[in-house]
């Protein structure tokens, strides 16, 4: 069994978010396990040379009418060889972009005059604010914020990366394709149109990233083709159920074209499949709900829970040590608050909706973490950068009780995360979540709201059943009032067992502290759920005595 693992970010080489974390810890366990496998990802201009061992070779590839130089290297990732596809144009420190300003802002009214995004949203500006186009953009990270057109940029970028990923395929000649989320999901049309027969996996770790926009703006790109064959228009255009006008998507096409759907935890797998509730703050299938239960007719689509690493064991020594950590980091915190022997409640995550809405919203003229703050005995220490919305709510408040720390830190986030009792995580919806099994593993207790791979990682602490298994604590609700006062009361929950009983915290923080989430288990169930499925009774070639090759139904063994 031969899969190339392919990725727009691969840790620990390139990271924008937890695609890079199932990119660079995945496919070891997959190798561990007797998978050949092998992966493929940008070498951005800002991933260290050190990495790169071994030059391999150059070719060019025909993209929006000039013949572009790729270069292929070669680095390992603890044992499986990662080919690194190198450009200066679309991975380096600048791209000079395709468009002039001034066609750029005409491109911009052709838009607003012929309607051809998918909702208005889509322009992220009045076309009188255009005044001009910045000449040169660094490609040199996985993603790059387009200013005016969603995704425009990263469209560009990675449509070129899934047209340079063809020669590669030839080359390697793997029996699987593995995808991950909408970046990739061009190479699965240019694949359909070249007639490739490798078996096509999709893993989609977020469904709201969908990389929509206007056919307008695309027909005369590269990946146009795809949006004007007869094999691959009706897979790329946008559901019209959602397609008030005209737009392509990316996500969908990749859905469509797949032979196999995963996603990242068995919770969000069915959440994807059911409809948008926002009386109820349910996100749903963000309109891919109908494509996701097609598809789950035809091939299963399944959930499989991510991993995370582990740099100690379950023992009651390492238990000890670790609540010695937890102490001093616990000290350095609060000395930032007049009352640091109050429980201390952390955050550390993006300030964007998915993440923060639930501690904006007001209720009974407050928001929900002026509710927060107003309860005795509660610290609330955040590390979190995003909208300038969501930043100066943060700086709007000022408390004794409250800090928030509106920037990019590592030391800090890490510190937070060991040394507070009790991690936040209010997320609208959670695809997997990484953070809650890194706060557990650091013996603190994740408050979640019950979504996605929060509620598959979390055991609650319900009032009256006792902590044998409890890890953590949970809300949710019917209605939007329900999940606000859900959460305020679940802050005084934990609150209360702090100030009152100690053993219960401590029982709970062992339990969490010794629970696993291994990439073990994960690779065994993609290679159980998704790779032998598909490579089942494959047709291959088998060599005959007389030396001709035969077609011939056969298991392909790992």
């Amino acid at each position: 069994m031969k899969v190339l693992y392919i990725a727009a970010e691969c840790k620990p080489f390139s990271k924008a978010g937890g695609v890079a974390d199932v990119a660079g810890e995945l496919p070891p366990e997959l190798k561990k396990q007797g998978v050949d496998i092998e992966v493929l990802t940008p070498l951005y201009k800002s991933v260290e040379r050190h990495h790169i061992k071994d030059f391999g070779f150059n070719y060019n590839v025909s993209f929006e009418h000039e013949s572009e130089k790729i270069s292929v290297s070669y680095g390992e990732l603890d044992g499986v060889k990662v080919n690194f596809l190198e450009n200066e144009k679309y991975f380096g420190d600048k791209f000079t972009s395709i468009l002039t300003c001034h066609a750029y802002i005409e491109l911009l009214s052709k838009a607003i005059r012929e309607s051809y995004f998918n909702s208005p949203n889509n322009l992220m500006c009045d076309i009188s604010e255009v005044k001009e186009l910045p000449s040169l953009t660094s490609f040199s990270q996985p993603y790059v914020h387009s200013k005016y057109i969603p995704y425009y940029d990263d469209i560009i970028r990675f449509s070129f990366f899934c047209a340079s990923c063809i020669e590669i395929i030839k080359r390697i000649n793997p029996d699987i394709v593995h995808i991950n989320d909408w970046p990739l999901c061009f190479l699965f049309g240019f694949m359909k149109i070249e007639g490739m027969t490798q078996k096509r996996v999709l893993t989609i770790h977020n469904i709201a990233y969908q990389g929509v926009i206007g056919t307008g703006a695309i027909w005369r790109w590269d990946i146009g083709r795809i949006l004007q064959n007869d094999l691959t228009r009706k897979d790329f255009l946008n559901p019209p159920e959602e397609d008030t006008q005209r737009s392509v998507n990316p996500l969908s096409l990749g859905i469509k074209l797949s032979d196999m759907i995963n996603t990242v935890s068995p919770t969000y797998c069915k959440e994807m499949m059911l409809s948008e509730v926002p009386s109820r703050y349910f996100e749903g299938g963000k309109g891919l709900e109908k494509v996701i239960r097609e598809k789950n007719q035809v091939t299963r689509v399944h959930g499989i829970l991510n991993g995370i690493r582990y740099n100690n064991d379950t023992t009651e020594a390492a238990f000890r040590e670790k609540m010695l950590e937890k102490t001093a980091a616990r000290k350095e915190i609060t000395g930032r608050f007049k009352k640091p022997n109050n429980i201390l409640f952390g955050f550390v995550g993006r300030a964007v909706e998915q993440k923060f809405l639930l501690l904006s919203e007001k209720i009974e003229g407050k928001s929900v973490l002026e509710h927060l703050l107003a309860i005795d005995g509660v610290n609330i220490i955040i590390l979190a950068s995003g909208t300038p919305d969501y930043e100066n709510f943060l700086k709007s408040i000022n408390k004794d009780n409250f800090d928030a720390v509106l920037t990019f830190n590592p030391d800090l986030a890490h510190q937070i995360i060991l040394g507070c009792d009790v991690f936040l995580m209010p997320s609208l919806f959670e695809p997997c979540g990484i953070t809650q099994m890194e706060a557990m593993s650091n013996a603190t207790l994740p408050l979640i709201r019950e979504t996605g791979g929060l509620k598959d990682t979390v055991n609650l602490y319900k009032e009256g059943i006792g902590c044998k298994t409890a890890d953590g604590f949970g809300f949710d609700g019917q209605s939007k009032e329900e999940v606000l006062k859900g959460f305020i009361k679940t802050i005084k929950l934990a609150r209360n067992l702090y100030l009152k009983k100690k053993t219960v915290i401590k029982a709970m923080q062992k339990n969490a502290f010794c629970k696993r989430f291994l990439w073990e288990d994960t690779a065994r169930e993609y290679i159980s759920k998704i790779y032998k499925p598909l490579l089942t009774s494959t047709e291959i070639e088998i060599k005959t005595a007389s030396g001709k090759k035969t077609p011939k139904k056969k298991k392909l063994a790992l």
